[in-house]
């Protein structure tokens, strides 16, 4: 016991030595250290969801998982980089338009397959029912010809991952020490604060 206070008054004599103004300006430059390295989390993770996104428009099924866990691994090592809800609504698309075309395969029509292909946009709009009205229209049927299709859960096509609170990056080491630095201001400023208190409540004790 007697060695932790040994070591908090040496720790105590040691913070009076130093000027408070010092300690602002390593807490002010450290602030805009901090911030800078959370900005580049941030954009980091912007960077990695763009190509998710374009994977999810582009890519095949291979290349969108690659981009999904390129994601999740930055977010997993990064904070302030949670990415929010990320919609694959192509991938959702093309789910459904493959659900439909396997419900509905007996139809035989030369303008079925480019139909369904045309009508896809109309699947985020209007949903399964506008697109099955757009393919109808187009291949001269009615939306009662086909065969409702077993749909894939929308919830299954959105993705989000939340960053931790203290990452062991350069971002969470500056965190860590603008906290630690921040501790020391408020240690320094009771340096100052409590003696004089002290000798207040002395003198009127008199």
């Amino acid at each position: 016991m007697n060695g932790w206070k040994d070591r908090w008054f040496w720790l105590w004599r040691r913070l009076r030595k130093v000027k408070f103004w010092q300690l602002v300006l390593v807490f002010v430059g450290l602030v805009v250290v901090m911030t800078l390295c959370l900005r580049s989390n941030s954009q980091g993770m912007i960077e990695l969801r763009q190509q998710l996104v374009a994977a999810d428009r582009d890519g095949s099924a291979a290349e969108i998982e690659r981009a999904a866990v390129d994601l999740r691994r930055y977010v997993a090592g990064h904070m302030n980089a949670d990415t929010g809800l990320i919609p694959l609504q192509n991938s959702y698309n093309r789910a459904v338009e493959a659900a439909f075309q396997a419900a509905n395969n007996q139809i035989n029509s030369g303008g079925y397959v480019a139909a369904t292909e045309s009508c896809q946009s109309q699947i985020a709009t209007g949903g399964y029912q506008g697109y099955a009205a757009c393919v109808a229209g187009a291949v001269g049927l009615s939306s009662d010809d086909f065969a409702t299709p077993n749909l894939p859960n929308p919830a299954l096509y959105y993705i989000s991952y939340a960053s931790p609170l203290i990452s062991f990056d350069l971002a969470g080491t500056v965190t860590v020490l603008v906290a630690v630095v921040f501790f020391a201001i408020i240690l320094r400023a009771l340096s100052e604060v409590i003696p004089i208190i002290i000798l207040r409540y002395r003198r009127k004790n008199t």
